[in-house]
């Protein structure tokens, strides 16, 4: 619920004040979270930090989807996603490492809601320190704000070592940027929003119920945890590693290709029984996953209209959570009903669908200007 109000303050007040106010609650939840007595007030406190939460990814990039580079927008955004990608494993360790010790008398759990507040609190003080986003601005009519923030952005582009190239050349002529109309807009509004409906049946689908297909395959818990381990390792590293080349690739195109990528993975677990051979595919399709939600943003980002771009992507990643929510009531029952095939068939249907609504998509803009405003 918190991704369109936070959506909403982004195009309101602007990407730099919603992100900061997203911060600052989060931080008041972790820590009230922290601090908590009983299950009813963790659960009000969590609910506060999944409100506060529940804005942050699309907020975030949108305000770098405005200004990044064009030819490193998308390698940007691709890193950001990759780096997050080890957030939780870091919490889960850390708890690990200190639940024998209880650190003066402090349970685990509590440092770790600690170590996110301060984290989150640093964040938003942070944020301070840079410019708000130029295109916002100028969708504002904010002309001499937005100058002054480009102007920010090319004095520390001329402030790097000897030696260095510099990003960008003084009073560079601004390029043409793509200016979709109305009609336009609204067709693509409703192409993200059915994106980001349908992607979680596959990208979190997969990872939350893969494991229940083991054990429906006959395979022990223990074995079970250790494949849901292992096929975690795919996504930082190769959302990472397609950081390199993702500005060269076509997003549409790329986004299809990944769809088609998870659909003959998932068909493969759904019939292989070897254990290494699973442990593969999962790491295959978890790697596929990761890097068809974080290249989807990008697409988003980059075709959205300025003026609402906040709205709009916030909007549709909050369903795309509500649809993650709903998806382990179908696929489940299919699983029980049908087995693995049953319950790969769904998800394979829902790739179908996601690959159409795709190739009949705009191309995007790699390497181009981001939309602007209708």
């Amino acid at each position: 619920m918190g991704a369109p109000v936070f959506g909403l303050l982004g195009d309101r007040l602007g990407r730099r004040r919603a992100l900061q106010a997203s911060l600052a609650l989060m931080t008041i939840g972790s820590l009230a979270a922290a601090l908590s007595t009983g299950l009813t007030a963790l659960t009000l406190a969590r609910a506060v930090s999944g409100f506060a939460i529940g804005g942050f990814p699309p907020l975030v990039a949108t305000y770098l989807a405005e200004v990044m580079p064009p030819r490193r927008r998308g390698a940007m955004l691709m890193v950001c996603a990759g780096i997050g990608f080890f957030g939780g494993s870091a919490v889960i360790l850390m708890v690990q490492i200190l639940a024998p010790a209880v650190p003066l008398g402090i349970a685990a759990w509590r440092w770790a809601l600690i170590l996110g507040a301060g984290l989150a609190a640093i964040a938003a003080a942070l944020f301070a320190l840079l410019p708000e986003s130029p295109r916002w601005l100028a969708s504002v009519g904010r002309a001499v704000e937005a100058g002054e923030a480009c102007r920010r952005f090319e004095d520390l582009a001329r402030a790097r070592p000897a030696g260095l190239p510099e990003e960008l050349p003084p009073r560079v002529a601004p390029v043409p940027e793509a200016r979709p109309g109305e009609s336009s807009a609204m067709r693509r509004t409703a192409l993200f929003i059915a994106l980001y409906a349908l992607a979680p049946w596959a990208t979190l689908g997969f990872p939350l119920l893969s494991t229940v297909v083991l054990l429906e395959k006959g395979f022990r818990v223990e074995q079970s945890l250790v494949f849901a381990a292992l096929s975690l390792l795919g996504p930082p590293l190769g959302t990472l590693l397609t950081a390199l080349v993702v500005d060269r690739l076509e997003r549409r195109g790329c986004l299809a290709a990944l769809a088609g990528t998870m659909a003959a993975l998932g068909t493969a677990f759904a019939a292989s029984t070897g254990f290494v051979t699973l442990v593969l595919l999962g790491i295959g399709f978890n790697t596929a996953a990761a890097t068809y939600g974080a290249i989807l943003s990008i697409y988003a980002t980059e075709l959205l209209p300025t003026r609402r771009r906040a709205s709009i992507l916030t909007c549709a990643w909050a369903g795309g959570r509500i649809a993650a929510a709903l998806a382990p009531f179908v696929l489940l029952p299919a699983l029980a009903a049908y087995g693995p095939h049953g319950m790969f068939a769904v998800i394979t249907a829902v790739l179908v669908a996601s690959g159409a609504l795709l190739l009949g998509g705009p191309r995007g803009l790699s390497g181009k200007p981001v939309a602007q405003n209708v």
